[in-house]
């Protein structure tokens, strides 16, 4: 499906690609909008990647790419099955795991802005404590809508542990 991005979308649009290689190297990372979620229970890896699954799988904006087109910019929403993975971090060092997250986040973008505008990581501390890093772009997320996938991601997790599938909750979508 081939819609027009909003005017909000159009200017960091525009900002994302005007300062890419002229005001940053690479990528202008404060574009980025982190939600840490600090898990102090076994985490369940398979769950998390469900509960991420369904939450792209409702919200079509994590399975939007944004494309310049004819002089304008347009989100192409993808309607196929989602699959969503993430990177497990493990390290002695804090630090290190940290300035890993920087880089990798600087980076992300190098060569343009492209889909999925949605990372995931998880970082192991220890046995009983995780940190879960949802890295979004702020073409796809604002305040209101990082609660929301907060919320939503926890309700589906808390469904899955119960042995029962979250249901589809399709209502306003981000890119009316």
């Amino acid at each position: 499906i081939k819609v027009r991005s909003s005017y909000h979308q159009e200017r960091l649009w525009f900002i994302d690609n005007f300062e890419l290689n002229k005001l940053y190297s690479n990528v202008a990372s404060y574009h980025y909008i982190p939600l840490i979620l600090r898990c102090d229970f076994h985490l369940n890896y398979d769950l998390v990647r469900r509960a991420v699954n369904q939450l792209v799988r409702d919200h079509e904006i994590l399975r939007t790419e944004i494309t310049e087109e004819d002089g304008g910019i347009y989100q192409i929403i993808d309607e196929s099955e989602p699959y969503f993975d993430f990177e497990v971090l493990e390290g002695d060092n804090e630090k290190d795991v940290v300035a890993y997250l920087l880089e990798v986040n600087e980076n992300l973008y190098a060569d343009g802005l492209k889909a999925p505008f949605l990372k995931v990581y998880i970082i192991k501390v220890s046995e009983n404590e995780y940190d879960i890093l949802f890295s979004l772009h702020h073409l796809v997320c604002d305040s209101y809508s990082k609660k929301l996938i907060r919320d939503q991601f926890i309700k589906n997790y808390k469904i899955l542990e119960t042995g029962q599938n979250p249901e589809l909750n399709i209502g306003l979508q981000y890119a009316d």
